[in-house]
């Protein structure tokens, strides 16, 4: 017989509020402001410096996202330095902005595991200079040349880091699934039949799809039981029919946040 569970939100060391120097939003997985707790995916800190304002992003369960500054609480624009991690953890990018909200200065970005995915410089908003894009094996994928944010020339490798000759088109394609991503979304809808549990409420997977199309590093932004936990791991690690996204010619993983919404008890 499943084990009947009411998921509750577990919002860590935060409390809604909102003050002219202070600001706590919370938002939904379209980072829209919600006010139904149960629809939470992050909070959203805003804190006045005089002269700018410092917003910081968590996930529900208080990792920190992002972290940046602004001119305003508006957020129409970003200036200084910005940083994005991995789930709190892991670096995955750093940005800087001049004062008018351009890209201006040295632009890094990393893949989930810590592996380089591009370096590269913007100067009032254009790229310059030389561009790398790296696959997730660390081996370089491509150089591209830039004179004020047009392209000059571009030197393209293969994944064991050997020139291209050819010089082939680059290519880029979005994250797809085989079928259409409706059949995901039908696949994940199923996902009751597979689990010990009857569940209602709303359960979030935050997961990595990798450059083969399967499914790893997944995590549970909802507080579970572990065995709970351990039977959806099971089912996404089953799923290997994603397509992988293609970013400079090169597949590179996808993080990808997946809300399960369980309206109904299901009976045996």
């Amino acid at each position: 017989m499943k084990k009947v569970l009411l998921l509750l939100i577990l919002l860590v060391s935060f409390n809604g509020y909102s003050q002219k120097d202070s600001i706590v939003n919370y938002l939904d997985n379209n980072n829209e402001i919600t006010k139904i707790k149960n629809r939470t995916l992050f909070i959203e800190t805003k804190v006045n410096k005089g002269d700018k304002w410092l917003v910081k992003k968590f996930n529900r369960l208080g990792k920190l996202l992002t972290v940046g500054y602004y001119k305003d609480g508006d957020k129409k624009y970003a200036i200084g330095n910005h940083k994005t991690f991995f789930r709190g953890q892991k670096l995955t990018s750093d940005i800087n902005y001049n004062s008018f909200g351009d890209y201006h200065g040295l632009i890094q970005t990393w893949f989930y595991n810590g592996a380089k995915n591009f370096i590269g410089t913007y100067e009032n908003g254009y790229k310059v200079g030389v561009w790398k894009y790296y696959y997730l094996n660390g081996n370089i994928a491509l150089r591209e040349y830039y004179t004020k944010g047009k392209l000059i020339k571009k030197i393209v490798y293969n994944i064991d880091g050997v020139k291209n000759l050819q010089n082939p088109t680059i290519l880029n394609e979005k994250l797809s699934y085989e079928g259409g991503m409706s059949m995901f979304h039908k696949r994940m809808s199923n996902i009751h039949d597979f689990i010990k549990f009857q569940v209602v409420g709303y359960i979030y997977l935050d997961f990595i799809v990798d450059i083969d199309g399967t499914i790893s590093n997944v995590d549970i932004l909802s507080n579970i039981p572990k065995a709970l936990k351990k039977d959806i791991e099971i089912y996404l690690n089953n799923i290997k029919e994603f397509r992988p996204t293609i970013s400079k010619g090169r597949k590179i993983p996808t993080h990808y946040i997946y809300p399960l919404n369980f309206r109904v008890v299901f009976n045996e």
